[in-house]
């Protein structure tokens, strides 16, 4: 008989996750391990960490699954750090870590050299969604293997399809997709379901923008649509006023030029009034030799005597002021003339601004045409793409639509041998059973019909054994299937022990209660009622290969003792009071008051937090000496969760 192969599972779990200390705690696994302990024990401590060292998330945090928020995950740690090592059977090492540094968060760091899956996991997040991502899930555990040419015959619109043309738009859609893939048909089928929603959901995001603009354009736009005929009319227009306008344009630039002229005459006449012409020089010389009394010429120094020079000086001041009445006679007629023409330009000056308005005007009516014809334009341009982008959204709606009844269908084709394949792992008396026409449910047979509506013991049974069946289709090294505690009784964790041991992966269930009769030699069983967690005993020796299950049933288990009747003293130290954030939250979490807490010793914490012992159940005496109260009719005394 050929020996039968332990598959890849993780040996050992080293983790601080909530340590009452901070201390780090460390157990011991099989690839099949049942873990049985009171509430309050670490079960959860376990699973947690063997699914944050396996997949970087941990489910049941704060009543969430797969959680992987450092800030939140550092809750469940003693200080500022959260770490977890787990060791494969292959030898390699998995590890987990966050911490924070200056009141900061790091981000959680996750390493693993092998690949790994918690099939429960997806299992049970496929339930927790629409119809619609629990029927592709399930297609995608039950029909991985199909072949292309099996499903398009399943799927003609010939074998009970209803929608036979959205299915043929989806075939079509297929074939064009298909051509350069190289996965699995299953897979293509999937992948173009998810192709062709998120082109519907493109689309239909490009027409609610085109939709939004074309609103805005509405309140700019003119009654009706400029057309060429219109555009071309201004532009004559603009041309008619350009030319009105040119005439009175050439006769400013002429009467600019005359000013311009005249200026300048101005101006020239004024600078030869005040010049030095020869009358008005020997004039001045003159002048001033008769006022000196001098008898010769001032120019040749002729003695001409004082009268000869009194007549020179007559002479020439009759000359030097006829020629300035001349050119005081010039400046006068040039003013004129200026004045006239300045006169003239500013009347043409302000005939033009009346013409050159029409000239704007038309301009103006042109520019606004002009830019409101490409305003209808655009909107046409828009009501056009969102007319196109409707056809395409139609288009793929009906290849999406037609993916899904063909996955509906193959579904329905391969239904029966899933549930075969389920049926295997579940225990007696459990009889798994699922329909996807006309939805998918899945649930238990009873007296002949499905229920769906299972109790909690029912329903993690029933997610596990599906979660078996799933990961023989997920392409992973380490296939981990952690099970909750849901008061599973013990003949049905018995069921659970014998039909589980088939699984090719690693299993570790948690139970508050105890298998009926004697462990199965497959499975390690670690005992938190008799031990705890950093010292828990192995019930059972580590899985021989060839192993057989041990069928034989013997009494139940017997509980724990009941604790003894005797007060416990715990006595007070004289060492400082709890100061650590987390203990004294923990603390008044039981109860206690900050007055309790300044006399408390770390010792006395610890046991308290460890035994998760109420305050109310508690004496706290002045002298600092803390009593535990224990009642003989309490089994067991209240416990952390």
């Amino acid at each position: 008989m050929a020996k039968k192969q332990i598959p890849l599972h993780v040996q050992q779990i080293k983790s601080n996750l909530k340590s009452i200390d901070g201390e780090a705690w460390h157990v011991d696994l099989g690839d099949k391990t049942l873990i049985v302990g009171p509430n309050g024990s670490h079960k959860s401590a376990i699973a947690q960490s063997l699914e944050l060292a396996v997949s970087g998330a941990a489910d049941d945090i704060v009543g969430r699954t797969a959680v992987k928020s450092g800030d939140t995950l550092l809750s469940t740690a003693h200080e500022d750090a959260l770490w977890i090592q787990a060791n494969l059977s292959n030898g390699e090492i998995s590890s987990f870590k966050v911490q924070r540094e200056d009141e900061k968060v790091k981000r959680p760091a996750h390493v693993s050299n092998s690949t790994a899956v918690l099939p429960l996991r997806d299992v049970k997040a496929a339930l927790a969604g629409s119809t619609s991502t629990a029927m592709r899930a399930f297609f995608t555990w039950a029909c991985a293997d199909i072949s292309e040419d099996a499903f398009i015959v399943e799927s003609s619109p010939a074998v009970n399809i209803t929608s036979s043309q959205d299915v043929q738009e989806a075939l079509d859609a297929y074939e064009i997709y298909s051509r350069h893939r190289k996965d699995s048909p299953a897979d293509r089928l999937l992948s173009l379901y998810q192709y062709t929603g998120e082109q519907v959901r493109s689309r239909s995001g490009k027409i609610k923008a085109l939709e939004a603009r074309t609103v805005v354009l509405q309140h700019t736009l003119f009654d009706s649509c400029p057309s060429d005929e219109d555009i071309d009319g201004a532009k004559q227009q603009l041309v008619r006023a350009a030319s009105a306008n040119s005439a009175p344009t050439q006769e400013i630039e002429a009467a600019e030029d005359a000013v311009r002229l005249w200026t300048e005459r101005v101006r020239s006449l004024d600078a030869s009034l005040v010049s030095d012409s020869m009358a008005n020089c020997a004039n001045s010389i003159l002048t001033t030799a008769t006022f000196e009394h001098l008898q010769s010429c001032p120019i040749c120094a002729s003695p001409v005597g004082l009268e000869h020079l009194r007549a020179c000086q007559s002479h020439y001041s009759g000359q030097a002021d006829a020629e300035t009445e001349a050119i005081s006679g010039d400046i006068e007629t040039a003013n004129e003339n200026l004045v006239a023409w300045k006169t003239h330009l500013e009347k043409l000056r302000s005939q033009s601004a009346v013409d050159s308005s029409s000239v704007i005007r038309a301009a103006n009516e042109l520019t606004d045409m002009v830019a409101n014809r490409k305003q209808w334009d655009e909107f046409s341009q828009c009501r056009e793409d969102v007319n196109a982008l409707e056809v395409e959204v139609d288009s793929f709606g009906r290849a999406k639509k037609g993916v899904e009844v063909i996955i509906k269908d193959v579904l329905a084709q391969h239904t029966m041998s899933f549930v075969e394949s389920v049926n295997r792992f579940l225990p007696e008396g459990y009889v798994f059973d699922m329909t996807v026409h006309p939805k998918l449910s899945v649930g238990l047979v009873r007296n002949g019909a499905l229920h769906t509506a299972l109790s909690g013991a029912e329903w993690v049974t029933v997610t596990a054994a599906i979660a078996m069946v799933a990961s023989s289709s997920m392409d992973a090294e380490l296939r981990v299937i952690v099970l909750e505690d849901r008061a599973l009784d013990p003949d049905t964790l018995r069921g659970l022990l014998k039909t589980f041991s088939a699984f090719n992966g690693q299993v570790v269930i948690t139970s508050v209660t105890k298998p009926k009769g004697r462990p199965f030699k497959a499975w390690k069983v670690i005992d938190l009622y008799k031990a705890p967690l950093c010292d828990a005993p192995i019930i059972s020796a580590a899985p021989e290969p060839d192993a057989a299950p041990e069928p034989e049933a013997e009494p139940e288990a017997e509980l724990p003792p009941a604790p003894p009747t005797e007060p416990v003293v715990v006595k007070r130290r004289k060492r400082s009071a709890i100061k650590a954030p987390s203990s004294r939250k923990i603390l008044k979490g039981l109860g206690y008051t900050d007055a309790d807490l300044d006399v408390m010793t770390p010792d006395t914490a610890v046991s308290i937090i460890k035994e998760g012992l109420l305050a109310k159940d508690v004496d706290t005496h002045s002298d600092g000496t803390v009593t535990v109260i224990l009642r003989p009719n309490v089994h067991q005394l209240p416990r952390l969760q």
